[in-house]
């Protein structure tokens, strides 16, 4: 992307928030100098909420910004917003498809940028083919992640593309069809976007660049496309059952976990989409303790080098905070436990039911606790019977150091991964005038 100060701004391009320029590039849209501000300020959350429950409230005490059941009252509407160009869409089911597809496309946008080494790890999509049985991938993983390496990355780094250009290209896939769920109107709702976002696409690359550029671009573009129409069905349908049910389906020895049907539909549904964020950094970061650090967080935005922290989309003040603290505490702590296969998913299970203030009735915050008590017994019972009494202290201590981490962390970084992915771009980017927390925040 073109480096601009904030005297110059891009040329000819106007706040979407406000008209006035000079505005530049920010956090995924453009704004002029006060509005960037406000973006950022919005992104790291920094207002403070008024509790309607008075002294009644059981998550007042010790707060600094209030109490969080308050903020995150109308969160609904936050997870399945009412945007113009999705009024009929089936909304729960087209928000699970998109946050599978949009991890993986983010990341793409950094790996044809920065190079892809390991950068799918976390998702199973970038191992190496010969490490693939060890974590159970499945065929079509092995093939695609092959596929990735060898085809899709050189394509996409041989054509330089700018980030305008990516961000409406991304729009297009989110809205390409594909059997997700939902119903005829709402599959026509799908389809009118996405030949409007190609239409854009097309518009854009006629204007920025020779003829000749703008067919490599379309051209490159299209390949892409078709691979995501051959593969990003099953990679979503994949990713929606291991990190947004997280262990919920998949269970401890591959047994269903009966806990999240005892949530009613609407608890249910919320705490699916807070999972959504939290378990994707739970299994980075365990895969980051197993095999390294480089390059796996870069996709959530939590992997930068913090001697880097210029970067083209504003990552927000607690995300570089974060991820200091995941380099220099988080993962030399897990590293340094040597924690069995076994004792991991026991623990990544009790983290996914963690008690936390994403909205829930209070049945279903019941359900969770219960939850949480169970696999947090049996870790215990396990690191007894298989550590000595030396190890286990070890082991204890390290799972509840990074327990407390997340406790006090993973809830931002869920509301941020939820906003950014699973919201998309129909919130997001080109065609809003509001970015994701800006909306959030009005709301």
């Amino acid at each position: 992307m073109q480096k601009t100060n904030a005297s110059e701004g891009i040329p000819g391009e106007k706040c979407r928030v406000c008209g006035k320029q000079p505005a530049r590039l920010c956090y995924g849209s453009v704004a002029c100098g006060p509005c960037k501000t406000f973006f950022l300020r919005v992104a790291t959350r920094k207002a403070t909420y008024a509790c309607t429950l008075g002294g009644n409230c059981v998550y007042q005490a010790g707060r600094r910004d209030g109490c969080n059941r308050r903020a995150l009252e109308g969160t609904e509407e936050l997870l399945f917003p009412k945007s113009p160009i999705l009024p009929s869409l089936t909304e729960g089911s087209f928000c699970i498809y998109a946050c599978g597809i949009l991890v993986p496309i983010q990341q793409f946008y950094h790996t044809f940028k920065n190079g892809y080494s390991g950068l799918l790890q976390g998702l199973g999509l970038g191992l190496n083919p010969n490490d693939c049985v060890e974590g159970g991938i499945p065929d079509f993983l092995k093939a695609t992640g092959r596929e990735l390496h060898e085809k899709i990355f050189p394509l996409l780094r041989r054509v330089r593309f700018t980030f305008e250009e990516f961000l409406i290209w991304k729009m297009v896939v989110i809205f390409t069809p594909g059997p997700i769920g939902l119903t005829d109107d709402s599959r026509n709702t799908i389809r009118v976007a996405r030949q409007k976002y190609l239409w854009m696409l097309s518009k854009l690359l006629r204007q920025n660049q020779t003829e000749n550029e703008a067919i490599q671009k379309m051209q490159a573009l299209m390949h892409v496309h078709r691979w995501f129409e051959k593969y990003a069905h099953q990679s979503c349908l994949f990713g929606a059952k291991c990190f947004v049910m997280g262990g919920v389906q998949a269970g401890i020895h591959g047994r269903e976990t009966p806990e999240i049907w005892e949530l009613e539909p609407k608890d249910r549904n919320m705490f699916i989409m807070h999972v959504s964020g939290l378990v994707i950094a739970i299994q980075q970061s365990y895969s980051t303790f197993r095999s390294g650090t480089e390059g796996l967080l870069v996709g959530m935005g939590l992997h930068f080098d913090p001697s880097e922290w210029e970067v083209e989309e504003g990552i927000p003040a607690f995300l570089k905070k974060t991820s200091i603290q995941l380099h220099t505490d988080i993962f030399p702590t897990l590293r340094a436990a040597r924690f069995t296969h076994e004792e991991f998913l026991i623990w990544k299970m009790m983290a996914i039911f963690s008690p936390a203030p994403i909205g829930l009735t209070e049945s279903g915050s019941n359900v969770i606790r219960r939850a949480r008590n169970k696999y947090q017994s049996m870790l215990v019972q396990l690191i007894r019977q298989n550590c000595t009494e030396g190890e286990a202290i070890t082991k204890m201590y390290a799972l509840m150091k990074v327990h407390r981490w997340f406790e006090r962390n993973a809830n931002q970084a869920a509301m941020l991964a939820t906003k950014t992915f699973v919201m998309g771009g129909y919130e997001v980017g080109i065609a809003g005038k509001l970015v994701g927390d800006v909306a959030f925040a009005r709301a």
